[in-house]
């Protein structure tokens, strides 16, 4: 008899051991559940729909419109001024004003040799210059009309503007001749 006593307690051990590992079981997968369901991103309610043409509404409540500042005011006319379609053509102003420099460049540099040739020539007057180193002996005469020149027409024909006006002489007030 003591051994049919022990199978029956071994055969009652083992099934209260499996009722528990499935009571356990069922447990955790009740835990993992709520689990689940608590590591869910908290979605907020949506505030955009689409209306009947595609467009995007936004939809806010009173709190948030005060949240932010947000008010709702009619409409007040208002003058919609006509635009004008205007057509143009871009120019490099680069040759421009290199040309515009070497202009002043010119001036400065005439305005010098102007200096030069009068003192040379008062010079020349008093006897302390030499008639050799006194260009008044040679044909300098050019020079009044090279200095109002200055060859600007050649370099700039290609950049005549309307009736034969150099752009650059134009910038500085001056009418530079068709050489």
């Amino acid at each position: 008899m003591k051994k049919g006593f022990r199978i029956v307690l071994t055969l009652l051990a083992t099934a209260a051991a499996l009722a528990g590992l499935v009571f356990a079981y069922l447990q955790m997968s009740q835990e993992r559940k709520a689990e689940a369901v608590g590591e869910k991103p908290v979605a907020a309610k949506t505030r955009v729909t689409t209306g009947t043409n595609g467009e995007p509404i936004l939809t806010l409540d009173t709190e948030a419109q005060r949240r932010i500042a947000l008010q709702a005011e009619p409409l007040k006319p208002a003058r919609l001024s006509p635009e004008l379609k205007g057509y143009g053509r871009v120019l490099d102003p680069v040759p421009l004003a290199a040309l515009v420099s070497e202009l002043a460049s010119a001036k400065a540099e005439g305005a010098a040799s102007q200096k030069e040739f009068e003192r040379l020539n008062l010079l020349n007057g008093q006897k302390n210059a030499s008639d050799r180193a006194c260009p008044a002996r040679r044909d300098c005469g050019g020079m009044r009309s090279h200095s109002t020149g200055l060859g600007l027409g050649r370099r700039a024909r290609g950049t005549h503007g309307p009736r034969g006006l150099c752009p650059v002489a134009v910038l500085v007030g001056e009418r530079v001749g068709q050489d």
